[in-house]
């Protein structure tokens, strides 16, 4: 396993035949971790035709086995096959799946490829991955999850939990988070500062009383 690690990460063509048949012996041979991950690496080499033809569907059996097994790439992966075959509803549970049983370091990865689609139900995704994350109550991932709140990356605006979510980040050290707060609490000092001078500039701007002979004139 470690070999074909090696020789994959390596990129060398001539290799490639070796390192698809040692990925195929690894996955072949339990359902242990390892055997998990080259059979998720095995699928990627038949999707990609990698060391040999592409081979789409070789490449689904061998995802959706180690995705049954509980492997999250593999899952992850099964679920962009399945939603370019137009299994939108099936992709999206596995999608769910991944994200549930991973940790932090694979949410990340993939959230930003989930919120850049321009599917909503994929975007929606994503931000449930955010939301995960920031239960770890890391400032990253909050900021991050606050600000997709603030913005509404995946739907609907939340100012209030993003707020919160910011402050949170800010509390333990975060420089964007206060930056962002800062800016905002500048530009409501502005914006309060605008409404107050309005009723006053408009009382100095106030015409005289025309004379019944004025008229308008176009310039």
């Amino acid at each position: 396993m470690n070999l074909a690690q090696m020789l994959m990460r390596a990129g060398d063509p001539a290799d490639r035949p070796r390192c698809f048949a040692l990925f195929q012996a690894v996955a072949e041979g339990g359902a242990s971790k390892p055997h998990l991950k080259a059979m998720n690496s095995l699928a990627r080499l038949l999707e990609e035709g990698w060391g040999t033809t592409p081979d789409p569907a070789g490449a689904a059996r061998w995802y959706l086995k180690a995705a049954r097994l509980g492997d999250h790439w593999a899952q992850y992966n099964l679920a962009t096959i399945l939603f370019r075959q137009g299994d939108e509803a099936m992709a999206e549970r596995w999608l769910r799946s991944a994200i549930a049983i991973s940790d932090n370091g694979f949410r990340r990865r993939i959230t930003p490829l989930l919120l850049a689609r321009s599917e909503p139900a994929l975007r929606q995704i994503g931000l449930e991955a955010l939301e995960c994350c920031a239960q770890g109550n890391a400032p990253d991932d909050l900021y991050a999850y606050g600000v997709a709140l603030e913005e509404g990356i995946a739907g609907a605006r939340d100012p209030a939990k993003a707020a919160a979510l910011l402050q949170a980040a800010a509390d333990q050290g975060h420089a964007q988070a206060r930056r962002r707060i800062q800016s905002k609490s500048i530009f409501a000092a502005v914006g309060r500062w605008v409404g107050n001078a309005l009723p006053g500039a408009r009382h100095f701007a106030k015409p005289t009383a025309l004379s019944n002979n004025t008229q308008w004139k176009h310039r």
